[in-house]
């Protein structure tokens, strides 16, 4: 099957994307096909054969090709431009595609954009063998439906390894443990399914929230937390301590079952395999959580956190 994709229809009126030495064009590289929400499907589309033409039906590249450019563009590793050979067709497109941990994936969208923000849950559905309704004019809430649908059949907790990136949030802000947009994981693309460090419990829906069981750390005196090799990483804890009114409302370290292929500084890692780390607290009396401090997500290496004391423990978190 061949899939023919008119890449260039809005920025590249004319010419082949690539100069004589096979160097991408600035058209090619900035055209608005590789932003928008919808034409995501049509990258990685489940076929053996993407074509790419320009606006006037000139043929720029195969997909497989340019796998390199595809990536320098839009973040998403190579190896998914190659996957959808003849194994495609044998093994299919979710068993596929579920090779690549949630946060991976909403990485892959987290750059785009759509005419109606509730066509950024829609145009996901297909990633995630998503089904809900469309709802138009119910804004954000449709990516948080999106992400309750895939919670019923997944346990892959990156879903929770996102952030938010705005620098400038009060220190007391508490959030849902689901992200407000696909935006919230464009630092997630190195977050890869987990390998059995959590729980098997179930995931249920509440009339509160979603019932989720997660490993704790209970927090003691917060900027003293953990042994980090970059201390200054956790400033804004310590800034914390100072700041608060209630110095009695508990805040919990969540070690998410996934890992990082990442460690704190941003370095990329071979062997050594680190856990995105993220903070809950407890926002009401009936015992129900809410993530702090969202414009964090650090990573803990992976023998760290189990010389540490952890508990499974299930909770109920905000919408």
């Amino acid at each position: 099957m061949i899939c023919a994709s008119k890449a260039a229809r809005y920025h590249l009126p004319y010419g082949e994307g690539f100069d004589p030495a096979g160097t991408p064009l600035p058209e090619f590289l900035n055209s608005r096909w590789f932003t928008r929400g919808w034409t995501l499907q049509e990258l990685i589309a489940p076929v053996e054969v993407v074509v790419f033409y320009n606006r006037d039906w000139k043929r720029i590249a195969l997909r497989q090709k340019i796998s390199h450019v595809l990536k320098r563009i839009t973040g998403i590793e190579e190896n998914v431009f190659h996957m959808f050979g003849t194994a495609g067709h044998r093994v299919g497109v979710r068993m596929l595609l579920s090779q690549f941990s949630v946060a991976q994936r909403m990485s892959w969208a987290s750059k785009r954009r759509t005419t109606r923000v509730e066509d950024l849950a829609y145009c996901l559905m297909g990633l995630f063998n998503g089904h809900i309704p469309l709802l138009y004019e119910e804004g954000e809430r449709s990516f948080l439906r999106l992400q309750e649908d895939i919670i019923q059949h997944s346990d892959d907790e990156s879903i929770f390894a996102w952030r938010l990136g705005l620098a400038q949030l009060p220190l007391t802000r508490t959030t849902g443990l689901l992200a407000e947009l696909p935006a919230d994981f464009a630092g997630s693309g190195h977050v890869v399914r987990g390998e059995g460090l959590g729980s098997s419990s179930p995931w249920s829906s509440t009339n509160r929230g979603f019932r989720v069981t997660l490993q704790l750390a209970l927090c003691g005196r917060l900027d003293e937390l953990y042994h980090w090799r970059r201390p200054k990483k956790l400033a804004f804890l310590s800034r914390y301590t100072k700041k608060s009114n209630d110095k009695s409302v508990p805040i919990y370290m969540v070690t998410l079952n996934c890992s990082s292929l990442q460690d704190q500084d941003n370095n990329k890692l071979n062997d050594i395999r680190f856990l995105p780390v993220i903070w809950i607290t407890r926002v009401s009396k009936q015992g129900q959580y809410a993530r702090i401090f969202p414009q964090e997500l650090l990573t803990m290496e992976l023998a760290m956190s189990r010389a540490r004391k952890t508990a499974l423990q299930t909770i109920c978190t905000q919408d």
